[in-house]
């Protein structure tokens, strides 16, 4: 770990103030990587610096041994100030992307984890039992990835299953996710019937997606009508202009010039 070594050595005082004030310890949280933030933002910085070299180098080897237009000096000394701002700005934003891919892909498989977990729950397994088993599923993808954090902080940690469900999804970018397993944990807490909870909140789920799905379908089909309109009287429209222009050039191929322009 050379080159993380040298990026703390190098950046680390500037790291720790970048990451306060980016806030990029709450943008990795929500995007669940496991990387210190200082760290990150250190590697970020030796990698805009690499990459400053990488482009500097032959920029200054090509302005001085080659005969160059000034457009073209400019445009090498602008890639050399912007390479490195542009590569910071795409490690800053890298963890909203993630946090973005992960809000979407929990959010998708939401209601068949919901419908698998009530079944497991009705069947009389307990919490940690259906995270082991979620954890080694194949049919999920993003869901399996939350298990199995949550099962880090079990084994490794030490902590029991409410609280470990609570420190993954305190900060999830999924507001549904985060409600719903934040809304069993104080069921459980408090002795409600965790069955019934979960069956309910499976329900709303469901309902909401046939809803969201119907409002896309009415849109699409409004799209589609108005598609079909515009479609049409544009083809009537130019059906006509081109009946209209035939029929003037074959009265006119037919007729002396000076009697079209007496009429």
């Amino acid at each position: 770990e050379i080159y993380t070594l040298t990026a703390l050595i190098l950046f680390e005082g500037l790291a720790k103030r970048l990451a306060k004030t980016f806030e990029i310890d709450k943008a990795i949280e929500r995007a669940g990587m496991n990387i210190y933030p200082v760290l990150y933002v250190s590697k970020a910085l030796l990698n805009s610096f690499v990459v400053f070299l990488a482009v500097l180098i032959p920029t200054l080897a090509s302005l001085l041994l080659a005969s160059t237009t000034l457009l073209i000096k400019i445009t090498m000394l602008l890639t050399v100030f912007f390479a490195p701002i542009i590569t910071f700005a795409i490690h800053l934003a890298l963890p909203s992307i993630k946090a973005s891919d992960r809000k979407s892909g929990v959010d998708t498989e939401l209601p068949f984890f919901m419908a698998y977990a009530s079944a497991m729950m009705r069947g009389g397994l307990s919490i940690e039992k259906i995270i082991e088993r979620i954890a080694n599923l194949r049919v999920f993808e993003a869901i399996r990835k939350e298990a199995q954090r949550i099962l880090v902080y079990i084994r490794i940690f030490g902590q029991d299953p409410m609280t470990a469900i609570e420190n993954v999804v305190r900060h999830h970018p999924c507001t549904i996710f985060r409600d719903l397993m934040l809304g069993y944990t104080i069921t459980l807490r408090t002795g409600g019937d965790v069955v019934h909870y979960m069956e309910i909140r499976t329900q709303e789920i469901f309902e909401a997606r046939m809803n969201e799905i119907k409002r896309i379908t009415e849109r699409l089909s409004s799209f589609l009508e108005l598609y079909i309109v515009i479609g049409v009287i544009m083809s009537i429209t130019i059906f006509v202009f081109f009946a209209v222009s035939g029929t003037l050039a074959a009265a006119t191929a037919g007729r002396p010039i000076g009697q079209v322009q007496t009429s």
